[in-house]
């Protein structure tokens, strides 16, 4: 008997790299004002040398982390997705990772039905002259960059879950899709 190769499968991490002294937006949900809207936390921050930031004695609320306006990156990952709830009383890490900016991107979030994130599945990305598949990472995400704003169709697929098909998904500018996959 000859011995044979019958299947291959090679995986990497990459990154990150940290970020220091870099500018980003959080902004909770809780508002005091609607004409005009004023939210009750919305600030700049920046990170500090060791590419941290660490608040204190902020509200429970939901919070949603972003790029400034004026950024020449964008969100390709976020640990977790956003936006991101606080609980009363509660502490929580956050790990944002960053690109340099496209003009059209879409960030995949794939989750099982009870909500947690699922790392490990095949997310494929296709239109006429595109096909890419990229495997969502461990924190349940896959980032497509250099896109054009144009209807793409979307495949999610991993063993022991149905397949996720979606047609018609237009991506335009920083765009984000959460994808939920039924057990078998």
């Amino acid at each position: 008997m000859t011995p044979s190769l019958q299947q291959l499968e090679v995986s990497y991490d990459f990154g990150p790299e940290p970020f220091p002294n870099f500018t980003f937006t959080m902004r909770g949900g809780k508002t005091i004002g609607n004409s005009p809207t004023v939210y009750k936390y919305d600030s700049y921050l920046t990170s500090n040398s060791s590419s941290e930031v660490t608040l204190g004695g902020i509200e429970w609320d939901t919070y949603t982390i972003g790029v400034t306006s004026t950024s020449t990156y964008e969100i390709a990952e976020a640990c977790g997705p956003q936006p991101e709830t606080l609980q009363p009383g509660g502490t929580q890490t956050s790990s944002i990772y960053v690109l340099p900016a496209t003009s059209h991107s879409l960030l995949v979030d794939v989750r099982d039905s009870a909500g947690a994130l699922v790392p490990g599945a095949s997310v494929r990305l296709t239109r006429t002259g595109y096909d890419e598949t990229e495997t969502t990472s461990s924190c349940g995400q896959s980032f497509f960059s250099g896109l054009t704003s144009t209807a793409y169709s979307i495949e999610v697929t991993k063993a022991g879950y149905q397949p996720n098909t979606t047609s018609g998904l237009t991506v335009s500018g920083d765009t984000k899709l959460s994808v939920v996959l039924q057990s078998l």
